[in-house]
């Protein structure tokens, strides 16, 4: 949904390795350097994942936004 991501691929809340869910997003072309705005996006994108899982779980966190892929 916002400007400067990559396309959504795939999102599951079936277990796969140690996530428990996934959103995975692919590029759609390949990159060799970014610019700001794909940066701030990312970490809007990874922060949004992090507020989501603490809203769900309320005052606990756990591991299940700790990878930024």
């Amino acid at each position: 949904m916002l400007p400067h991501s990559d396309p959504v691929h795939k999102v599951t809340i079936i277990p796969r390795g140690m996530a428990l869910g996934l959103t995975m997003q692919l590029p759609t072309d390949d990159r060799h350097n970014y610019l700001q705005n794909y940066l701030d996006t990312q970490i809007a994108i990874l922060m949004g994942g992090r507020i989501a899982l603490k809203s769900f779980s309320w005052a606990q966190m756990s591991t299940g936004a700790g990878n930024g892929h």
